[in-house]
């Protein structure tokens, strides 16, 4: 058909008039039994979407703020628990610091009275008298806040103390307010070890009231006697307690910066219901035992302590700011209990203001479905009457030709996409011919190649396993006979140079011997390549078999961390293990985790010159994961996809490479990927990589 001739005025209105003309043919058959159905189509997914789709969105939304009021209490909870840690750390810190303070006073103390005891010999008196001398000066020091030193001999008579009830008294059964010895443990410790410590309660001078003290002796065998101080606990508890007023002070604007949808807050109470923090200042240090709720009877502070670590939270009535005594607004609060201070941790919203996004959501959906529900029907109608009938011409040709009619063409002639499609019709009915005869021989041509590709790749790669597990097993045996002659052969070596006497010999028989740790050490470091060669086809082949049992992840770690510890003392670096106090078990097995772990221990160790190393674990959702972060070289953008695939290692392969073939971490993934978790990396600001995996959790 030629698709250039002119064509009739009146035929190119033809499309036009059929759009418009209501008694078309068009719009009395097809185009109304498509509105109509379109009509109903839409009508139908509108309102089954909005039925369905809104309370799912509303319940949807107010779970979200839910779970955001949930969240919010979990970070108070992390943000107290920072704290308590803040505090304990410091009170830890201290008391260390007291501890060297006694050292370095009862060094100093012991200088100076072995110097005192020569210049008094050097003059010709006597041992004994120059100590008795030299204790009575002792008795007369103190320092700091009245704390004294004093001595004692091997019999535990106080020879020097400052205490006149106690100087030059047997103190042997001298006991505290609480039952406890008070020297003899600090005798026994000092004896045994040279120095020691010991926690008893007693007075200080001029004082009645016992208070805990913390005493240090050190043990001077040569003279027979120990010299001993100490200090009062209270003297850490009063620096303490001025730290715990400046955290809780930060603690309370923190807190204050925190919010919850509209009107919610923040609030802590303590186990004797005295309002800690809260953000009406009116309220804070006033006790809630006389707040009752009017509705239940109950004092409220009691329901929440009782609601504390339920996941529903506690729901009562109370009135609001701007209605002071109308107590019918519904609330909402949860509460966690911190046991490090017996605090229970709680927000409180109005459910108005919690759910007040969700009904804003609803209405706004309302809207918009009836607002689409109407441009369709709008649009529909518009495109039925434009498609419906050059479609009809187009169907009747398309009919032709899949009965068998190659010479039907369609005699559609317009400028738009539906002319479009009518001339490529036409134009694949002409190349339909041309294709049809030889498309079966080409699709079964290359599909045949695909097959034989897939088929050479398959076995390339068997062949390529095969390979490398044989030529591993094949290694081991050598390996083994050339590890275990080279043990032997330095034995003798050994014995030979303990047997000659001539110095020559016995120097180059050392030179061999130091040659032949040489061999054992390259043999042993060459049969760990091969193990991992070994282990890695092993793992691809799936013929290792993972035992299953629960594993305590917390001992693994602490293992795994104890094991590389000299290393990384020997290289300079801080290793620290960072977990919660308990972990929930895995499953797994032990043997395979622990590679995995020693895997990246090992990797952080040697990438890492300067800095330290991070082992953590933490819950992620229903997931344990495992981190192992250093402050090392990195991994380069370039490798980061790579690094877990066979034989990929950073730094320069000729000028930097570490030692190894790169196998640690795909052997690492394998056996992740078979415990059903997850690996990967990912760099950390400022240099260096956090590797981790996950595991799911047992119950």
């Amino acid at each position: 058909m030629d698709h250039n001739k002119q064509t009739n005025p009146d035929q190119r209105m033809q499309p036009l008039i059929a759009f418009f003309h209501p008694g078309s043919n068009i719009f009395s058959s097809l185009f109304r039994r498509l509105f109509v159905t379109l009509v109903a189509v839409v009508l139908v997914f509108f309102m089954t979407a909005h039925v369905l789709s809104v309370p799912l969105v509303r319940e949807f939304v107010q779970r979200s703020e839910e779970n955001a009021g949930r969240n919010i209490l979990d970070t108070v909870y992390q943000i107290v628990t920072n704290t308590k840690n803040e505090l304990d750390n410091f009170h830890d810190a201290t008391i260390m610091s007291r501890k060297k303070e006694l050292k370095s006073v009862i060094q100093l103390i012991e200088s100076g009275m072995r110097t005192n005891l020569e210049l008094r010999l050097h003059a010709g008196k006597k041992q004994e008298s120059a100590l008795h001398e030299i204790f009575e000066e002792i008795r007369h020091y103190s320092y700091g806040d009245h704390d004294y030193v004093w001595v004692m001999d091997y019999d535990m008579k106080l020879v020097s103390h400052p205490d006149s009830r106690l100087h030059q008294h047997d103190a042997r059964d001298l006991m505290d307010v609480k039952g406890n010895m008070v020297l003899v443990p600090l005798l026994e410790s000092a004896r045994k070890n040279g120095d020691g410590y010991h926690r008893y309660w007693w007075r200080r001078l001029g004082q009645e009231t016992p208070i805990e003290k913390l005493s240090y002796c050190k043990d001077l065998p040569d003279l027979g006697y120990l010299l001993c101080t100490g200090f009062y606990i209270d003297d850490i508890k009063q620096a303490v307690e001025l730290r715990r007023q400046k955290i809780m002070a930060n603690l309370k604007v923190e807190l204050g910066n925190i919010h919850l949808a509209k009107g919610g807050y923040i609030f802590i109470f303590d186990k004797d219901l005295n309002m800690l923090v809260h953000p009406n200042s009116n309220l804070e240090g006033k006790n809630l035992a006389n707040m009752v709720d009017p509705k239940t009877g109950e004092i409220l502070a009691d329901r929440l302590r009782k609601s504390a670590n339920q996941s529903q939270g506690l729901r009562y009535r109370w009135d609001r700011p701007s209605d002071p005594g109308n107590y019918t607004y519904d609330k909402l609060a949860w509460v966690r209990h911190f046991g490090g201070f017996d605090w229970y941790l709680a927000t409180s919203v109005y459910l108005d203001d919690l759910y007040e996004g969700s009904e804003t959501l609803s209405k706004r959906l309302f809207w918009i479905a009836m607002g689409g529900l109407i441009l369709a029907m709008l649009l529909g109608f518009l495109f039925m009457r434009r498609l419906t009938s050059p479609l009809e011409v187009l169907s009747v040709t398309a009919q032709r030709v899949r009965q068998g009619d190659l010479t039907a063409r369609c005699p559609v002639m317009r400028q738009d996409e539906i002319g479009q499609v009518a001339n490529a019709f036409n134009a694949m009915v002409n190349t339909l011919q041309e294709y049809i005869q030889g498309l079966d021989d080409k699709v079964r041509s290359r599909t045949a190649e695909l097959e034989k590709a897939n088929a050479d790749l398959r076995e390339l790669d068997h062949l390529k396993s095969e390979f490398l597990s044989c030529v591993s097993h094949e290694l081991r045996t050598p390996l083994t006979a050339i590890f275990g002659f080279s043990k032997l052969l330095q034995s003798r070596l050994d014995k030979m140079a303990g047997l000659v006497k001539e110095d020559r010999v016995k120097r180059e028989l050392s030179r061999a011997s130091e040659n032949v740790s040489t061999l054992i050490t390259e043999g042993t470091r060459l049969t760990r390549l091969v193990d991992q060669v070994m282990d890695l086809t092993n793992l691809e082949a799936h013929r290792v078999t993972m035992a299953a049992k629960p594993v305590n992840m917390l001992q693994l770690l602490a293992l795994a961390t104890e094991k590389v510890r000299p290393r990384a003392d020997n290289a300079g670096l801080g290793l620290n293990l960072v977990v919660p106090g308990e972990l929930p078990l895995v499953n797994g097995d032990a043997t395979r985790l622990m590679q995995v772990i020693d895997h990246l221990l090992d990797n952080s160790i040697k990438f890492t010159q300067v800095g330290q190393i991070t082992v953590s674990a933490a819950l992620r959702e229903q997931a344990l994961e495992i981190s192992v972060r250093d402050t090392g070289i990195g991994v380069p953008e370039q490798l980061r996809d790579k690094i877990f695939d066979r034989f990929h290692q950073g730094g320069e392969v000729l000028t930097e490479k570490p030692a190894g073939i790169g196998l640690g971490l795909p052997i690492s993934r394998l056996i992740v990927e078979q415990h059903g978790g997850t690996i990967g990396m990912e760099p950390v600001p400022g240099g260096g990589s956090r590797f981790f995996f996950s595991l799911s959790t047992i119950g």
